[in-house]
């Protein structure tokens, strides 16, 4: 008993000594007024019907399509927005948002949506923040809507292309600015 005590004793000596210490966090920042209304929050994309002989090439895109985003009451602190498309990431190329149900009978493979800005050049990569550079301006005095112009197409991913229904979901984000 003596020698199980004198070893609690010597692990107790020896055991790391645990120090605590107050740490103050300061939070700071503020909230601002700078938002807008969306006009229609569900958008529909119709690309239509595409001829699968179209894709000859890894990367190669078609049915370029525009869609809008249209602001409406914007406070009159808005200045900028950035829009970002989220959604699940196609497995090949991960910047383009994956066609639903991919592994359903009668579902399309071997391609994705892609999403482009205005210039219809500039891709925006999906679940990315869009950086500053490609930010829309807003002017809250002005009596019109703000309409933001972006474009979605197929684009073939270099997996084995399959015909099919090639539908796909995503969100768009507005970051104000």
């Amino acid at each position: 008993m003596k020698k199980n005590a004198f070893y609690l004793s010597a692990s107790l000596l020896f055991s790391p000594v645990s120090l605590a210490y107050d740490v103050m966090i300061d939070i700071s920042g503020s909230i601002a007024d700078n938002s807008c209304d969306v006009v229609v929050e569900n958008i529909s994309v119709p690309i239509g019907d595409v001829a699968l002989k179209t894709f000859t090439y890894p990367g190669q895109v078609t049915g370029i399509t525009a869609f809008t985003i249209e602001l409406t009451n914007c406070r009159a602190a808005a200045k900028g927005v950035k829009v970002s498309f989220t959604g699940n990431a196609d497995p090949v190329n991960t910047d383009l948002l994956q066609l639903d149900n991919p592994t359903a009978a009668g579902s399309a493979t071997g391609m994705a949506v892609g999403f482009l800005a205005e210039d219809r050049i500039t891709a925006i990569p999906l679940n990315t923040s869009v950086p500053a550079s490609t930010a829309y301006n807003l002017d809250p005095s002005s009596p019109d809507n703000t309409i933001l112009n972006f474009y979605a197409q197929y684009q073939s991913t270099g997996a084995p292309l399959k015909a099919g229904i090639a539908n796909a979901t995503a969100t768009f984000y507005l970051e104000y600015q």
